[in-house]
């Protein structure tokens, strides 16, 4: 058994790879509560707002990785 996870580990050139694939969809919540807890300082969280977050919205539009996977989990 492997595991592959990450943002982009969805992304096409890899999908063929997989037996399975499965999406975590967590709000935005959730998602910056997590990503300030991670952050060591103000000046990376504001990046990861500000440059990393709206860089992998476009990649999960641009490659349909929801729509790819074989199961979503929702959580908030």
């Amino acid at each position: 058994l492997i595991i592959v996870e990450g943002s982009y580990s969805l992304h096409e050139r890899f999908g063929h790879y997989y037996d399975f694939s499965l999406f975590l969809n967590v709000s935005s919540q959730e998602q910056l509560r997590r990503l300030e807890a991670r952050c060591q300082n103000e000046a990376k969280f504001t990046r990861f707002k500000t440059e990393w977050i709206p860089m992998e919205n476009i990649y999960h539009e641009a490659q349909f990785v929801k729509e790819r996977a074989d199961m979503i989990i929702h959580t908030n």
